[in-house]
Parts: C-alpha cells; structure tokens; sequence
C-alpha cells in the first residue's frame, strides 16, 4: 500500500506544480501589464531629479537604468541610479 500513498503525493505535487505556474503567469501578466505606467513615472522623475539638479539632463532615459533597478542588491538609491 505504500505504493499508493507515493503515487497520491506524486498527483497531489503535479497539481500543486500547475496551480503556482497558474497563478505565476497571472502575476506577470499583472506585472507587465504595469510596466509602461510605471516607465511613465520613472521617467517624471527623473524629469524632477534633472530640474533640482539645474537642468543637467543626461541622455539616458529610463529603460537606461531599469536593469541595475531589477538588480537584487545592497546599493543605495544613489549608486543604481548612476547610468551604466
């Protein structure tokens, strides 16, 4: 019988499986779906940050920083806002 016990865990952790990949891609889609709002408010921002400083723009917009943004890291806010 023990057989069947392994074969009922082995369905149940399919299921369980599928249910988070479910419930994953919702969460991207989620995501995603904010990321141009989100670019819209970086980018005004940055608007802000450029005009306290006396207008020196730099050329990078946005997507220029988003990687070191998606980074996990210790930085400060200072050093990964830095162009790359």
């Amino acid at each position: 019988m023990d057989w069947m016990h392994h074969l009922r865990l082995v369905h149940e952790a399919r299921q369980n499986i599928a249910q988070e990949i479910r419930d994953n891609q919702q969460n991207l889609a989620k995501e995603m779906s904010s990321l141009p709002r989100e670019e819209d408010q970086l980018e005004k921002l940055l608007k802000v940050i450029s005009r306290r400083k006396g207008g020196r723009r730099r050329a990078h917009g946005v997507r220029h920083y988003v990687p070191c943004l998606t980074m996990s890291c210790n930085r400060s806010l200072a050093q990964c806002f830095r162009p790359m």
